[in-house]
């Protein structure tokens, strides 16, 4: 398989020494997907997703992509074993070590299990591992590395202990992936861990989804729990639905000092600031849509990403607040054809606070089906203006205080009986093609 990028650079670098902020599209030979983003402490941009090959197969490869800060390729890897692999999740440590989460299709099993890969700054394979059980499927879904480097959380789903998914959670050894630790599945109703956030301390962990509630019965809605880090009994750590509207998820999750803020997709996009357990103010996106990603600088600031659509139209839609939870402003991201999407999925802010990246998909560009996107662009807001089948424009949109709290659920926690091991079978890893144009 082979890639095609396209770079839209928007502003050369500056006197004030500020890198050039670009669009980035990245084309498979049918559909690519970028689903989680991430920088290391030199600026550069890490993202992964995954790949497919043709449409009659529907295989995919899962993809590792490394860029520099002004958007050009370092390596962009494709892993694979067989079919349906891709990579969810992804953080990366002070010595830009890169750790991608997802799952692989085992053959001998049948069925897909969660993979966690580490590769050095330079993409070369430190380890590889397998969270697995004979007789389930296991996808993981996004990570997190404690404050120490000790420890990778992990999250994600199984099928738990009937034919019900399970909410799955986790953590391995960084230095060689074993010690699988801390690991729980979430039964009753539940569905899938889809975020995961260590907090300051480096003492606990959030994991946040979507769980079954008792009430009511057989029904699911958003759901966060907190876990200690050190091996625990299965009644300890909290769950915590909140009082919004049935089948509504936990999007993301990010932790700043005292406070924790969360994306939730229901109905609407809601963006919750909470102090430890405790719900203290949530906002509501009054039109049709659906949370993404948050993420916070080093002054509290947190930004969050949304996607707002229409019957035709999907757009990507960035908030800044304030760590009082104050609107600072609103940017939007769109294809200037009214017939095609840009699908937000992940945000991240660059070390200095200077830029904002946010990953995703889109269509918009008439030389490729759907490709992966890339955009950097300022933490003030100053940056709007068409380039090339994108705008990215000021807007106002329908945003409300909303009155929710959160109530305590006592879920059912056992033991997840998964292993860890290294995959028996050689994963394919290889660097395609990759074809620059400026424009």
């Amino acid at each position: 398989m082979s890639l095609t990028s396209k770079l839209t650079t928007i502003a050369a670098a500056g006197s004030g020494g500020e890198t050039a902020l670009f669009i980035l599209s990245l084309y498979g030979t049918i559909n690519l997907y970028l689903n989680d983003i991430t920088t290391d402490s030199s600026g550069n941009i890490i993202a992964v997703g995954s790949a497919r090959d043709t449409v009659s197969s529907g295989n995919s490869d899962a993809l590792n992509l490394k860029l520099d800060t002004n958007g050009n390729i370092l390596f962009s890897d494709l892993t694979g074993k067989s079919s349906a692999d891709y990579f969810y999740g992804v953080s990366v440590d002070s010595s830009g070590n890169i750790y991608s989460v997802g799952s692989i299709y085992d053959p001998t099993l049948s069925k897909n299990q969660g993979y966690i890969r580490k590769v050095s700054s330079d993409n070369t394979l430190l380890w590889e591992k397998r969270i697995y059980s004979s007789s389930k499927i296991v996808v993981l879904r996004d990570c997190d590395l404690s404050s120490d480097e000790s420890k990778l959380f992990i999250g994600g789903s199984s099928t738990g202990n009937t034919a019900a998914t399970a909410f799955y959670y986790g953590s391995v050894n960084t230095s060689d992936g074993t010690g699988l630790n801390d690991q729980y599945e979430q039964y009753a109703y539940s569905v899938i861990c889809r975020s995961v956030a260590a907090d300051s301390s480096g003492t606990s962990a959030y994991f946040g989804g979507i769980a079954g509630v008792t009430s009511p019965s057989n029904n699911s809605m958003d759901f966060l729990k907190r876990q200690a880090q050190s091996n625990v009994a299965a009644s300890q750590g909290e769950t915590f639905p909140f009082g919004g509207q049935s089948g509504a998820f936990v999007r993301d999750i990010a932790h700043s000092g005292s406070n924790t803020w969360l994306t939730v997709s229901g109905n609407r996009a809601w963006f919750f600031k909470m102090s430890a357990i405790t719900v203290v103010a949530a906002k509501i996106l009054n039109t049709a849509s659906q949370a993404r990603g948050v993420a916070t600088d080093s002054s509290g600031n947190v930004y969050f990403l949304a996607y707002t659509s229409g019957s035709t139209v999907r757009n990507a839609n960035i908030f800044k607040f304030d760590s009082s939870f104050n609107l600072q402003w609103t940017r939007r991201l769109k294809a200037s054809s009214t017939t095609r999407i840009v699908n937000p999925e992940r945000i991240a802010i660059s070390d200095d606070d200077e830029s904002i990246f946010v990953c995703g998909r889109e269509n918009a560009q008439t030389d490729g089906v759907y490709s992966g996107f890339v955009f950097k662009f300022p933490t003030d807001g100053s940056l709007t203006g068409t380039y090339g089948n994108l705008i990215y424009e000021s807007v106002t949109l329908p945003l409300a205080n909303a009155s929710q709290s959160s109530r305590t659920h006592a879920g059912t926690l056992v033991n997840a009986p998964l292993s860890t091991n290294t995959p028996t079978t050689t994963t394919l890893s290889f660097t395609p093609t990759s074809i620059l144009e400026e424009g």
